[in-house]
């Protein structure tokens, strides 16, 4: 199955091309052996900033002027170009030449709605709009309108003969198989 690649991945293929990244995102640094040196992030010319090429710390960056830091290439890039992590990541696959798989949905095709208890089948609702148990997943629970519409969550009353006569609003979350 396809799936979009992760920060780590990222990371690892920045790190295979350290030395091009650094000339990339700093054009103004230059390489000192294991080190890629400039002045700072900004780009302005010297060696304060200093950022790991080569071996097991490849990636780690420091300016020791300002005490800024970071533990990797992409983190370099969030600050060398001022982004949002999901952009730099965006910008960090363009400039890779990576893309994500197409994420592929599938959406289940079900013909009856209902909901097996193990004594009997329960025909149930969608959740509706502004109900008791919309309420409570939107604003206790934190669900998206758009989640509860896609699993097609359902609500229902009825009591329970161990807890007494009373009626009960309760969330049914169905079953794709």
């Amino acid at each position: 199955m396809n799936r979009p690649m992760d920060a780590n991945e990222i990371k690892s293929m920045l790190h295979d091309r350290a030395v091009e990244v650094c000339e990339h995102l700093l054009p103004a640094g230059k390489v000192d052996g294991g080190d890629f040196k400039v002045g700072n992030l900004q780009n302005d010319p010297g060696e304060s900033l200093v950022i790991c090429i080569r071996g097991g710390k490849v990636g780690v960056w420091k300016d020791f002027s300002s005490g800024e830091k970071g533990g990797n290439l992409l983190e370099l890039w969030v600050q060398a170009k001022g982004l949002e992590f999901k952009e730099a990541i965006r910008e960090a696959k363009e400039w890779l030449g990576v893309a994500d798989a197409p994420l592929q949905r599938h959406r289940p095709e079900v013909t009856k709605r209902r909901v097996t208890t193990g004594l009997k089948r329960l025909e149930y609702a969608e959740v509706v709009e502004d109900s008791l148990v919309w309420k409570w997943l939107t604003e206790t629970r934190g669900l998206s309108p758009e989640i509860i519409r896609l699993y097609r969550l359902g609500e229902e009353r009825f009591a329970l003969k161990k807890q007494g006569p009373d009626m009960i609003n309760w969330v049914l979350f169905p079953f794709f198989d």
